[in-house]
């Protein structure tokens, strides 16, 4: 006779589960042609700029200036981010649906 036992929940909610791998796909399928249309032209204008923004002291080359590296990252970062946001009702409503309980996440976790 089988016995009810605890499920772990990190086998639970592992990442290579059934029901993530068929998320991952949807989310592929779904959510790169909104990507692609809202981020491809700018992912070119930076591979174009081609600023350096290494920031690993360790992988630094002879020359180059971390503190430069660090605002051109962070630039890079923040346009890309405030890109997203303003296309964000053109985001497929079941990707914020997906998204959302990590939003929430977040918010309850913010400092």
């Amino acid at each position: 006779m089988l016995t009810p036992t605890l499920v772990d929940v990190n086998t639970l909610f592992r990442g290579n589960s059934m029901a993530s791998k068929g998320i991952d796909v949807y989310m592929k399928l779904v959510g790169f042609p909104y990507l692609q249309e809202t981020l491809s032209a700018h992912i070119k204008n930076i591979l174009t700029e081609n600023n350096p923004c290494e920031v690993d002291p360790m992988r630094l080359n002879k020359g180059d200036d971390l503190e430069k590296n660090w605002k051109n990252l962070e630039a890079y970062v923040t346009s890309t981010i405030d890109i997203v946001l303003a296309s964000a009702s053109k985001c497929p409503q079941c990707v914020c649906f997906l998204a959302s309980p990590f939003f929430a996440f977040s918010a309850d976790t913010a400092l």
